[in-house]
């Protein structure tokens, strides 16, 4: 049954219509995905949260190169205030300790 009837608006029953309309909520349909995989994008790929990442996992290596190391690292840093402040590995302290018994 025709909702309206064809001599009131008559582009309505042209079938090029129909294709038109099919095609601009295509076309919508389309814009939302593109948005959800932009956002699922930027989330995954952003570049602060990538460097966070990365620093992480490099801190929890060289905390386990720190930890594990036979040989002594020193480390000294000067601050912004001048002064240097500096770290020795802990086997340091072992090999000191091992040497003092």
């Amino acid at each position: 049954p025709l909702l309206v009837s064809e001599r009131l608006i008559p582009a309505l029953h042209d079938p090029a219509v129909a294709m038109i309309g099919e095609c601009f909520m295509d076309l919508i349909a389309k814009c939302l995905y593109m948005t959800l995989i932009v956002e699922a994008h930027q989330a995954a790929f952003d570049e602060a949260r990538r460097a966070n990442r990365r620093l992480a996992e490099l801190r929890e290596t060289m905390s386990a190169v720190w930890e594990n190391s036979s040989d002594t690292i020193a480390i000294s840093v000067r601050k912004i205030s001048g002064n240097l402040a500096s770290m020795v590995s802990p086997s340091f302290f072992r090999s000191a300790l091992a040497s003092g018994e």
